[in-house]
This record gives structure tokens, C-alpha cells and sequence, in this order.
């Protein structure tokens, strides 16, 4: 008898085992796929988020405008210096 017969003969005889083994299986590659799926689509977004803020870089002189400016507004605000 060749050994896919006995093979075929086997699948046949545990049905009931062979169906769970195959949604087991088949739930598994489901899941890693999704999860392969999600970190490629995450990668993506990330490199897009990078490439659209590159022309976003603070400049050191505008920072330190800005925090002289605020500064400036705290001091004459009511609450007072901060």
C-alpha cells in the first residue's frame, strides 16, 4: 500500500481530528498574516510621517524666540512668573 493511500485512508478515518488540526492551522496562519500585515502598514505610515516632517525642523533661533517671547507674556500675565 503506498503511503499516500495510507495517508488519504488516515485523513478519512479521524475526520473529526483532521478538521480541528486544519481550523487550528488555518486560524494561526490567519492571525500571523494579520499581524504581518499591520506592521508592514505601520512602517509605511511611519516613513510617510518622517518624510512630511522633514520641512517641519525648529530652527534654534526661531525656539529661542518663542520661548522669550512666552516668557515675556507669563511674566506680565496675573498668575506671574512661572
Amino acid at each position: 500500500m503506498s503511503i499516500f493511500k495510507r495517508a488519504f485512508l488516515y485523513v478519512t478515518r479521524k475526520r473529526g481530528k483532521t478538521l480541528l488540526l486544519f481550523a487550528i492551522l488555518l486560524i494561526m496562519a490567519t492571525f500571523v498574516l494579520t499581524g504581518l500585515s499591520i506592521w508592514k502598514a505601520s512602517e509605511a505610515a511611519q516613513l510617510d510621517l518622517r518624510q512630511s516632517l522633514v520641512g517641519l525642523s525648529l530652527r534654534p533661533a526661531f525656539v529661542r524666540v518663542f520661548f522669550t517671547r512666552c516668557s515675556r507674556i507669563l511674566s506680565h500675565s496675573p498668575l506671574g512668573a512661572v
